[in-house]
């Protein structure tokens, strides 16, 4: 989005070392870290989506992946990692040319708990730019998919 916002050419694939990646999504750069790069790819690469579109008339359900392909490249087999590529799926990376994804805060990736950073997700895809989103416990505990009882649910959003 930042290279597509400053007029750069940009493309479905891309590809860049696995310490930045590792250094911008707030993850140590050790073997742990590089072993669960990898797993976070496994994930990605399986993660379907089935949605339908109704228009016209006419209702169309289909299903893609967010990414298309993932790919580690290694100076040796063991030695160190030099790059990582991922290349987006068709439907991601039309959504990024015509500006339909949100930008991230960096310190999203310092949240360690899935109930934060689904909350953070929530408050970011409703406040846009705006200074603030107001909302009952009951709906944002029903759009976090959360299964907690509310009074559970309203302890782990307290501030």
């Amino acid at each position: 989005m930042t290279a597509l916002n400053v007029g750069q050419t940009v493309s479905r694939r891309l590809t860049l070392t696995a310490h930045d990646l590792l250094q911008a999504t707030n993850r140590e750069a050790s073997g742990d870290g590089y072993n669960r790069m990898h797993e976070a790819f496994e994930r990605l690469s399986g993660t379907r989506i089935t949605t339908n579109i109704a228009t016209g008339g006419i209702e169309v359900t289909s299903g893609f992946g967010l990414i298309e392909s993932w790919e580690i490249v290694r100076r040796a087999r063991g030695g160190r990692i030099s790059a990582v590529s991922v290349t987006l799926s068709e439907w991601l990376f039309q959504s990024v040319l015509s500006r339909s994804v949100l930008t991230l805060s960096r310190d999203y990736f310092r949240m360690r708990k899935p109930l934060e950073r689904r909350i953070y997700e929530l408050a970011r895809k409703h406040c846009g730019r705006q200074f603030e989103w107001m909302v009952s416990i009951a709906v944002l505990a029903k759009k976090s998919g959360s299964t907690s009882p509310l009074r559970v649910f309203r302890s782990c959003c307290a501030i």
